[in-house]
Formats: structure tokens, C-alpha cells, sequence
């Protein structure tokens, strides 16, 4: 799992931090002392290198960018070799810029693996934009199942009540073809919630 607030432990390193997703994996005693298997430390070495973050490995997680936290969460997340990636609110403490970077990395990564996700986000714009299916829900309740370009202002207030969304969806409340497909390469089995 991938989480809004990142969960990471502050005064261990970005290694120590990627390596914790293999806590499960390993002995009392290899946890205990750090001593991780070569196979995970080069696994996590590598996948913070993917993430862009091969130069802060020994650096502590509380003087990261909450992007640069969101990364290592990821990271973190990888390193149990998930079968499915579930990811809460990725997007919500980040800027417009970061948001969408990790958006793409985590679409990217799910394509390179063949890992189906989850991603619970409430920004429109971005679920729209990065997600292949979007499920949304009121109550509980699904009231909106279909590709992002069938999302429009009726399906928002189902899901969200009563609102102009005309800003919200642009071009006259339709998704503009080009737009939609230069976003990012499509991501087979993914699944977004609005």
C-alpha cells in the first residue's frame, strides 16, 4: 500500500525506509540488526534509482520533499512484491508539477511489472487524466463505473452532489480526444476511484 501521508519513519534513512517493505520477509533478527538480504538491498538500490533517488539513499526520510517521501513510499510499497497496489490519495499534500509526476511513476511502474492498482484519489482532473477505469462512489454505493472520457457533469453529481463542474471538466464539460491520449502510455489493469 502506498499512503497519503507517506507513513515513513523519519530518522531512518531512504534505504532503511525502502528496505522496511521486506520487514515481513526476513527474521527477527536479520530485522532487528538490518541485516537485509543482498538480493533486497540491491533490489531496493535499484528501484530508488528508478524512482530517482539513488543519491539520497543514506539520507534521512525527514529532510526529503513530500515528493521525494511519496517516492520512497512507493519504493517501500514495491519491495513486497505486490500482487495488487493499493494507493490512497498519492496526489493530495503535493503541487500540480509533483502530483503528476507521481501519477505517471506510479502508472510507469505498474505497466514495467505487470501490477494491477488501486488508487483512491479525489482529484478529478488527475483520475481523468492518469486512470484507464474510474469507479465512483457514493455511500458506499458504485454510481459511476466507465472510462474517464465518460465522465462528465451528470456522473460527478451522482458521485459528489449538486456543483457546476464545468471547470472542473473543461472543454464544455467532454474530455478532448489528443489530450486524453498524450497524458500517458495505458496502463492495462489499472483501476482509478474517484
Amino acid at each position: 500500500m502506498i499512503f497519503q501521508e507517506y507513513a515513513l519513519i523519519e530518522r531512518l534513512t531512504v534505504m532503511e525506509n525502502a528496505l522496511s517493505g521486506r520487514l515481513g520477509y526476513v527474521g527477527f533478527w536479520r530485522s532487528w540488526f538490518r541485516r537485509f538480504p543482498t538480493t533486497d538491498v540491491a533490489e531496493a538500490f535499484t528501484l530508488l534509482i528508478r524512482v530517482g533517488l539513488s543519491d539520497m539513499a543514506n539520507k534521512r526520510a525527514d529532510a526529503l520533499s513530500g515528493g521525494q517521501r511519496q517516492r520512497v513510499g512507493i519504493v517501500r510499497a514495491l519491495m513486497q512484491r505486490p500482487e495488487l497496489l493499493l494507493v490512497d490519495e498519492p496526489t493530495a499534500s503535493l503541487d500540480p508539477k509533483t502530483s503528476r509526476q507521481i501519477m505517471r511513476l506510479i502508472l510507469e511502474l505498474c505497466t514495467e511489472r505487470g501490477l494491477a492498482a488501486i488508487i483512491n484519489i479525489h482529484d478529478v482532473a488527475l483520475a481523468r487524466q492518469f486512470a484507464q477505469r474510474i469507479v465512483g462512489l457514493r455511500a458506499g454505493v458504485i454510481v459511476f463505473d466507465g472510462p474517464p472520457n465518460s465522465l462528465d457533469a451528470a456522473a460527478l453529481t451522482a458521485i459528489y452532489g449538486d456543483e457546476d463542474w464545468t471547470a472542473t471538466l473543461g472543454h464544455g464539460g467532454k474530455v478532448a480526444e489528443d489530450e486524453h491520449r498524450s497524458a500517458v502510455p495505458e496502463v492495462e489493469r489499472l483501476a482509478g476511484l474517484a
